[in-house]
């Protein structure tokens, strides 16, 4: 649910923009938890 909210926000509206939307999130999520990863160590 809240990805739907997400693409509202950003107004990925159509399947091409969804899927960047998509790849940018799954990118992000990477980095944050590496950075998370780094300060636990």
């Amino acid at each position: 649910m809240w990805v739907d909210i997400a693409e509202s926000y950003v107004e990925a509206n159509t399947w091409e923009e969804r899927k960047r939307f998509g790849k940018a999130l799954d990118a992000a999520l990477v980095l944050v938890s590496a950075s998370q990863k780094r300060e636990a160590a």
